[in-house]
């Protein structure tokens, strides 16, 4: 072998020995993650710039906790995870929460409060619902509650209340009109006492904290009870002791429902074979959750969340949504924006629009084989297209087999869209309830 020969192989031995001890270049940390790794203690000091560091990357929680369980053990996550918010504990990434509500009905025919001037009463059932935005908190009355006023005294209506975070609260109560209602307002008064019980409600606790943020309230349930209570006692029955009697009893306090509203940031995808539901990114969807229980009995869960929502005796989640379309072949075909699961995850769609070729289609029988054919491309239903074909010169007819079409195809992308977004009502897993998972 000449010289040059044995050069050169010496030359691809090597190069071979180095490919060989070269190993792929690591991945870098994320920056938050890179972060919590530099830290050196591991007490309180230490969780509280972990809180910090994860919510300057929110996108990170997940892989920061993960890490943490891993090499810094169950007890340092334990001093982690109470300083979070509720809210961001569960909540997965990439969802942002808008509000969070609950609402109670209470009795009609029920005199709440009064005295020889005025008595506040309901007229029919009413549903009070308090809902929890990043402003602040708004309660709100369905149909208003009546206050009744002894003559020349106006009559009035209450419609709700609200509390700015570091603010004053604001009542909105509007006269009442119809025989026997005075001439002489007593709005102002009214509004006047319910924002009063309510500034002393909210004195000392974090509603009263300039740049309070709901989702960072490590107890949550508590602050909204906490107003909760002091909205009630504005309707308190003198003579019953501290605080009044409630007029109420807890038992008769009955549809207890809560529900929140999230922004998707990054949309969502559940599709098999490009057919199925495209959520578009920035969209927001509201879940509640429509209970039938009543107040007495989510309290004797004893403030556990799941028992507590057993208790509330869930019979459907309403999902209402900005961006979401269904996708047949790739190509969007109509617009949700409204449904209901059912327990056990049946789905009712309630609102639907028809996009494009589909929405075409609609107007005329000619086009409408092209509707039936994106629509069942999957379902491999004759009879349902068939009955469309013949129903084509009645719209509603149409609309109605559209919707069965959409609710047998898109069921399984549904449970899982629910999977995935388990913890957006807080305090509840709405997938264990609904028994989809």
């Amino acid at each position: 072998m000449s010289n040059t020969a044995q050069q050169h192989q010496h030359k691809q031995a090597e190069g071979g020995q180095e490919q060989q001890g070269k190993q792929p270049a690591a991945t870098p940390d994320k920056p938050g993650l890179a972060q919590v790794k530099a830290l050196k203690d591991h007490g309180e000091a230490a969780a509280e710039s972990v809180v910090r560091i994860i919510r300057e990357h929110e996108d990170e929680k997940d892989d920061i906790i993960g890490w943490l369980q891993q090499n810094r053990g169950n007890a340092f996550v334990q001093l982690v995870t109470p300083r979070l918010g509720q809210v961001e504990r569960a909540l997965p990434q990439g969802v942002d929460l808008k509000s969070v509500r609950g609402s109670v009905t209470i009795p009609a025919n029920r005199k709440l409060t009064g005295d020889w001037k005025a008595s506040v009463q309901t007229r029919e059932a009413t549903q009070v619902q308090i809902e929890v935005t990043h402003t602040g908190v708004r309660v709100n009355c369905s149909p208003a509650i009546f206050i009744d006023a002894q003559w020349p005294l106006q009559n009035a209506e209450l419609y709700g209340a609200s509390v700015n975070f570091g603010g004053k609260a604001h009542a909105d109560v509007e006269d009442g009109h119809g025989w026997g209602s005075g001439m002489v307002s007593i709005k102002g008064k009214v509004a006047g006492e319910i924002t009063s019980i309510l500034d002393k409600g909210i004195a000392g606790s974090p509603l009263a904290q300039q740049g309070y943020d709901p989702t960072k309230d490590a107890n949550l349930a508590g602050t909204l009870s906490s107003v909760e209570q002091h909205f009630q006692a504005a309707f308190a029955q003198p003579g019953g002791g501290a605080g009044g009697k409630a007029p109420v009893d807890a038992a008769e306090m009955t549809n207890v429902s809560a529900g929140g509203t999230v922004t998707l940031k990054a949309g969502g995808n559940f599709m098999k074979d490009g057919t199925g539901l495209a959520i578009d990114p920035g969209s927001d969807i509201s879940l509640d959750a429509i209970g039938r229980g009543n107040v007495k009995d989510i309290a004797a869960a004893g403030g556990k969340p799941q028992a507590s929502a057993d208790a509330a005796r869930i019979s459907a989640l309403n999902i209402g949504a900005t961006g979401m379309k269904v996708m047949a072949k790739g190509k969007p075909i109509a617009q949700i924006s409204a449904m209901t699961i059912h327990p056990g995850g049946n789905v009712t769609i309630d609102q639907v629009e028809l996009l494009g070729k589909a929405a075409d289609a609609r107007a005329g029988e000619a086009g409408l084989s092209l509707l039936v054919g994106l629509l069942a491309l999957y379902s491999h239903d004759g009879n349902a297209a068939n009955g469309a074909l013949q129903n084509a010169q009645d719209p509603k007819l149409v609309d109605g087999v559209t919707k069965k079409l959409m609710e047998d195809q898109f069921t399984a992308q549904i449970r899982s869209m629910i999977l995935q977004y388990r913890t957006a009502v807080p305090g509840m897993d709405i997938a264990k309830v609904l028994g989809v998972g």
